[in-house]
């Protein structure tokens, strides 16, 4: 983002501009024994484009963009994987161009595992930040490779991205049809208080959407510390 300040009609006002920005995010849903572990690799890109919206008030213009969230890399371990092979495989996938020229961060859903498995992880030589899924619906920093971060922020994100078109899946992904079929069984529940609560249905599973949504969070909806429909694009591994 650039800002600058110039002068009109008498007065001081402010434009700001935004390059073109690509780079990648990978989402880890840690598996236990009766769930598979899943592993998403999302591409976004921001494009600017040659218009701008104009606050009076504030004497701001500021630049329209555009941005995408493309699901380019999609898959569940097998079963019973432990954590050390987890480690080792994902650094590897961490490894590859362009994840690893673009300093991809990796973000791993520790909620149901616990400490004991991502310090596990973590001395396997996997670096990841750490994200503990919550009640509630406000992000919470706790550290520089921890986050708290309420289901809500993070499905309702990726609802939103879908519902205008910014998410798009790979026609490529082997886990294409798995994960139709989690957004199809997922469940908005609102309780007697008006509490909303998402969960997958009795019997099914939700690993692929939490893994697809850490990094649509950390992308394009994560807050600097203290503060169904689908189009396809080409595959990337």
């Amino acid at each position: 983002m650039r800002i600058d300040d110039f002068h009109y009609k008498g007065a001081m006002w402010r434009k700001i501009t935004h390059s073109a920005e690509r780079k990648f995010s990978v989402g880890l849903d840690l598996g236990q024994s009766h769930d598979p572990t899943a592993l998403a690799v999302v591409e976004y890109h921001r494009t600017p484009v040659d218009e701008f919206t104009v606050d009076n008030d504030r004497k701001t213009m500021r630049q329209i963009y555009k941005e995408h969230f493309d699901v380019v890399h999609l898959e569940r371990l097998p079963l019973g994987t432990n954590y050390v092979d987890v480690a080792h495989y994902v650094a590897a996938i961490m490894d590859r161009s362009p994840l690893k020229e673009s300093g991809a961060e990796l973000l791993a859903d520790a909620t149901g595992v616990g400490r004991a498995a991502t310090d596990i992880m973590r001395r396997s030589g996997l670096r990841f930040t750490s994200v503990v899924i919550t009640g509630g619906d406000v992000a919470t920093y706790v550290s520089r490779d921890e986050w708290r971060v309420p289901k809500s922020v993070l499905i309702t994100g990726l609802d939103a991205r879908l519902s205008v078109g910014e998410l798009r899946f790979s026609d490529k992904l082997k886990e294409a049809a798995t994960i139709r079929r989690e957004l199809e069984d997922f469940r908005r529940t609102i309780g007697a208080t008006g509490h909303v609560t998402f969960n997958a249905r009795s019997g099914a599973h939700d690993d692929l959407l939490l893994a697809v949504s850490l990094p649509i969070w950390a992308l394009g909806s994560r807050k600097s510390r203290g503060d169904v429909s689908t189009g396809f694009v080409r595959g990337l591994f």
